[in-house]
């Protein structure tokens, strides 16, 4: 059977095409047929929250955040609605929106591991490592596997001045993603700091056969 858009009344079949094309990962045509089904009477917090979602991942982050809004004002007030949109705000520098929406997040369901490992982000960005720290220390509790949030509990570790104590997540860092070059160059940042050069340099060399050349600086300046 075919489908003759011009004989639909209420939206529903461009809804349903919307959300194909989400499922096709084509979010520039979903936000066509979101629009075209609002314009015909299908208007609603979720629908807002759905084009707002899909303007996020095109990087259209202002239309993303008024629809956020607009989902929010018309009754979508969970933690999908708060994360999104704490994302978009990260993304535009609003950082006390953010931070102000991950709060919100995290009090209506404590178990989404983005949520803390955005708000300890946001937390190292403002100096304040020993909430970071704390939310970091939650993100790797819920996701075990999270390579980057042990990276970044062991940087808010050595900026609150426990060197030594980041030695631990950056060696899980590089167990969970052993040929990321900018591991090794932070351990032998730490190692350096600890006097232990010898293993440093070796720790440098590995992130420069890895990729990371920043790491060519610290051979050159603290290595024979």
């Amino acid at each position: 059977q075919v489908i003759n858009l011009d004989e639909e009344e209420d939206g529903s079949i461009r809804f349903m095409l919307a959300e194909t094309y989400v499922q096709l990962s084509e979010d520039r045509k979903a936000i066509i047929y979101y629009s075209e089904s609002m314009r015909r009477g299908k208007e609603s917090a979720e629908i807002y929250f759905k084009r707002g979602s899909c303007y996020s991942r095109i990087e259209d982050m202002e239309n993303a955040l008024s629809d956020l809004n607009q989902a929010y004002n018309a009754g979508k007030k969970d933690a999908e609605l708060f994360l999104e949109r704490a994302n978009v705000n990260i993304r535009m520098d609003n950082s006390r929106a953010a931070m102000n929406d991950l709060n919100e997040a995290i009090s209506r369901e404590d178990k989404h591991a983005d949520a803390y490992f955005n708000r300890g982000y946001l937390h190292e960005l403002n100096e304040n490592y020993s909430e970071a720290i704390k939310d970091y220390a939650k993100t790797i509790e819920l996701n075990p596997e999270d390579d980057v949030a042990f990276y970044s509990l062991a940087n808010s570790l050595v900026s609150q001045g426990n060197v030594s104590g980041a030695l631990s997540p950056i060696n899980k860092a590089i167990e969970l993603k052993p040929k990321n070059g900018g591991y090794y160059k932070v351990k032998g940042n730490i190692l350096y700091r600890l006097e232990r050069s010898g293993e440093a340099c070796d720790h440098w060399r590995k992130a420069v056969e890895l990729g990371d050349q920043k790491a060519s600086f610290y051979i050159s300046q603290y290595c024979d």
